[in-house]
């Protein structure tokens, strides 16, 4: 228990109670109890809300990150007309090539 062994916490005991008595004892050891749960209360709290700004913090920068990855893409449009110009053109190719191959058959 907190590094302290039965004849530290006797000791403890016996001077809390002539300094107190026997009747303030239980009273004290009231006060006492509420005054540690509320500083672990208080120490959970804090620490809860810095788990939550950390965690903000850390949600904002991906979020920057994300947005700096979005700028990065370049202008779809652009790419858009030239693949429709590659797709255009295949057709184009693709009948020359089948014209080709026939005569190439034609002549065998």
């Amino acid at each position: 228990m907190f590094g302290i062994g039965f004849p530290e916490l006797a000791l403890i005991l016996i001077i809390a109670l002539l300094l107190f008595g026997p009747d303030k004892l239980p009273e004290v050891a009231k006060f006492l109890g509420k005054t540690v749960r509320q500083v672990r209360d208080t120490v959970e709290e804090a620490k809860h809300t810095i788990e939550e700004e950390v965690n903000k913090s850390e949600l904002a920068q991906k979020l920057k990150d994300i947005d700096r990855e979005v700028k990065a893409i370049p202008d779809l449009g652009a790419e858009l007309k030239e693949i429709g110009r590659d797709i255009r053109d295949v057709p184009e190719q693709k009948g020359t090539d089948e014209k080709a191959g026939k005569d190439e058959e034609e002549s065998r």
